[in-house]
């Protein structure tokens, strides 16, 4: 327990200085930016909510009140998994299949799509992860959950891993390594964490592996510097602003 717990504390510590160096920073308004973000903040929630699982599972038993709040805290971190999973799946689907795409009709209508048909299935895991069953093991050593609930999490995982490799393989001839590059960490580290879990289900490693995709994506996405930009849209502004004075004078010539 207290090898899992310092390696959740560690997560959150880092997670944190990158959360402060990420906001303090202005960014490119686009939608790889605003996924990011959501993925960064509840990732930081998941992990607080984990250190909360741990203690009311340890603590499980010794009152009304701490055996509510194990089955609180447990169910909801479930949720948080099924939530960070769907909103990096996403990121995945944006950065490889969206985001080289011209046509803005094809842009909005695979966007829907992929809501809809998303939106079917996170609700099919959501209304499953709070009904089936769900334990908890707890002694001096180890704390956990496991049962129907957690096995969901393998099921969803492994969806958001197929589809995520299709989109990489649907546009390989045309996206760069930054782009693919975290759902290749994801599936190793969850690889990892799985071997390790079906060898000790007391060392639980998958929110501690979001935490580190989410970041090592910091150093993925696609964030030219803000100052640069706003040069180049204010240079923009002028030119065309002066175009369009060339154009007014000629005309004004002519007539």
């Amino acid at each position: 327990m207290l090898i899992g717990v310092s390696v959740i504390c560690t997560c959150l510590l880092f997670s944190i200085m990158v959360l402060i160096l990420y906001f303090s920073k202005k960014r490119v308004d686009n939608i790889e930016n605003k996924i990011y973000s959501v993925l960064l903040v509840i990732n930081i929630f998941g992990l607080i909510l984990e250190l909360l699982c741990c203690y009311f599972t340890y603590t499980n038993g010794r009152s009304t009140f701490d055996t509510m709040m194990c089955i609180f805290c447990n169910r909801i971190f479930i949720l948080y998994l099924l939530t960070w999973l769907t909103a990096f799946i996403f990121y995945i689907f944006y950065t490889t299949f969206i985001s080289g795409l011209k046509n803005k009709e094809n842009i909005n209508r695979y966007t829907k799509e992929f809501f809809i048909g998303f939106g079917i299935l996170y609700a099919i895991m959501f209304i499953l992860a709070l009904v089936l069953p769900l334990y908890y093991y707890s002694d001096n050593n180890y704390v956990y959950s496991y049962g129907p609930a957690t096995n969901l999490l393998v099921v969803f995982a492994s969806i958001i891993v197929i589809f995520g490799v299709a989109c990489v393989y649907k546009k390989r001839k045309t996206i760069t390594r930054r782009q693919y590059l975290p759902l290749v960490v994801l599936i190793c580290l969850l690889l990892i964490a799985v071997i390790i879990r079906s060898v000790n289900p007391g060392i639980i490693l998958i929110n501690s592996t979001f935490a580190f995709i989410t970041v090592f994506m910091y150093h993925t996405i696609e964030n030219p510097d803000f100052k640069i930009i706003t040069e180049l849209n204010r240079n923009k502004a002028i030119i065309e602003k002066n175009i369009q004075g060339s154009s007014n004078f000629m005309f004004n010539l002519t007539t």
